[in-house]
């Protein structure tokens, strides 16, 4: 078997595997196929024994193109990944609005980010006289009088406990044009959350009306609340203040 030629580098492994390949398939003048100055014509015009391989001179092309399309391609890899990249930051999962998420005997809650106006510790609450129990009364909020509703009366959760952590939520409904001040036992913070398909069933009638769905993530239940409900129930709508 007669030696390869030798194959000049030219910092192109790829090129250099194929070009190995063709010296040792069709010897050394096929290398000649991938000069830029030895066009097909020229190749075709050789001696009549090079014309005996004139019917490769076309596979010897076809395979020059492919060597260029793979060059491009590996070159362009990098572009092609950053390309994928920007498809998947563009495809992120929709997690859903954000909502305030609270907390209220045991069981967590969530009210839309644009339905509540401010979130501020439970300060002093003035009561008043001849008003449900769930009305804690009214308070001065930075200048603004509203009303003090406790939520966890409102839902006839009224077990007597009290938190430390007691909070308000200001919760305001665009359709009512009113607002209360919504007195909790913790806020856990703003979440992404989507409302699940199907009914509301397990929750109390009370919970059920203000509510508009239900929320599960990492095996927790959050019930959503609607302001609009809330606050256009026949409870609040008469306390509420615009």
């Amino acid at each position: 078997m007669s030696e390869l030629p030798e194959i000049p580098e030219n910092g192109d492994p790829l090129k250099a595997d194929v070009e190995q390949a063709l010296a040792a398939a069709f010897g050394a003048e096929a290398l000649s196929w991938f000069e830029d100055d030895a066009p097909l014509e020229d190749v075709a015009g050789q001696t009549s024994e090079d014309s005996a391989n004139a019917d490769l001179v076309e596979t010897a092309n076809g395979l020059g193109d492919l060597l260029n399309e793979i060059g491009a391609s590996i070159e362009g890899s990098s572009d092609v990944a950053e390309i994928d990249q920007a498809a998947l930051d563009a495809e992120q999962v929709d997690l859903g609005p954000r909502y305030v998420v609270f907390e209220v005997a045991d069981q967590k809650y969530g009210l839309p980010v644009d339905g509540v106006l401010e979130i501020d510790r439970c300060g002093k609450v003035t009561p008043l006289p001849r008003t449900p129990n769930w009305l804690r009364g009214v308070t001065n909020l930075r200048g603004d009088i509203m009303s003090v509703t406790d939520f966890r009366e409102l839902l006839g959760q009224n077990d007597q406990r009290r938190s430390l952590a007691e909070k308000i939520i200001v919760v305001h409904s665009e359709g009512h044009n009113s607002r209360t001040a919504l007195v909790v036992d913790r806020v856990h913070g703003i979440r992404n959350l989507k409302s699940e398909n199907g009914t509301l069933d397990g929750l109390s009638d009370r919970v059920a009306a203000f509510s508009d769905g239900l929320a599960i993530n990492d095996q927790e239940t959050t019930v959503l609340i609607d302001p609009d409900q809330l606050l256009g129930s026949n409870e609040l709508s008469a306390f509420a203040a615009e």
